[in-house]
């Protein structure tokens, strides 16, 4: 699995899918930071194969010997992370938080792979319940510091969640597993209220 976590610029993580051989209406107005090349989540826009746009090295798509019966190789990867800006006005900072994809990071290998397809669409839901849980917890932070620290331990959460996420979902339970697909899908929506991606803190240190 492909795994970024860059926390200098407050990003989080990413996802890819192996195979054996044999929205919220308040999250759609968004642009984003850099236009057509990164996605928003948002409840009304699911992915298509078109937002993958990116070219996996040779080394992502070669088989590989996992040990003497069985190969591997990958179908696909999503790059996902929870984008975080921070603007800083008198007497408080706006957290604005959003879970992201990146398109030309992102590819499936082939066209009209729907399980693949399914697999990929998981880790970006996966990804906005992350976000949401952020938004959450930066409502507890009293300084920059503390939001950085809080960030740190959704960033660990969220990476965990999502190998835990690539191991059980394989190619032949369809991409996702109905008990995953129903976690996700409740989590969403027990934390609806966290779909808005501004969190308004009263400090500016």
């Amino acid at each position: 699995m492909k795994t970024i976590l860059i926390l200098c610029c407050l990003f989080l993580s990413a996802g890819s899918y192996a195979q054996p051989t044999a929205q919220p209406k308040a999250d759609t107005s968004h642009s984003s930071p850099v236009k057509d090349s990164v996605i928003y989540w948002n409840s009304s826009h699911r992915l298509g194969f078109e937002d993958f746009q990116g070219t996996p090295a040779i080394e992502d798509t070669s088989l590989r010997t996992l040990n003497f019966t069985t190969l591997t190789h990958k179908l696909g990867s999503v790059t996902t992370s929870v984008y975080v800006q921070i603007k800083k006005e008198k007497g408080k900072t706006l957290f604005t938080v959003y879970a992201s994809m990146k398109k030309n990071q992102s590819w499936i290998k082939d066209v009209g792979d729907l399980i693949t397809l399914k697999h990929e669409q998981g880790h970006f839901d996966i990804c906005e319940v992350y976000a949401r849980l952020l938004r959450q917890e930066l409502k507890k932070a009293q300084s920059i510091a503390e939001a950085k620290d809080i960030y740190n331990k959704v960033a660990t959460e969220e990476e965990a969640e999502q190998a835990a996420y690539e191991k059980d979902n394989t190619f032949e339970a369809g991409g996702i597993t109905t008990e995953w697909q129903k976690k996700i899908e409740r989590r969403l929506k027990e934390m609806a209220e966290y779909g808005e991606p501004v969190v308004v803190l009263p400090f500016e240190k």
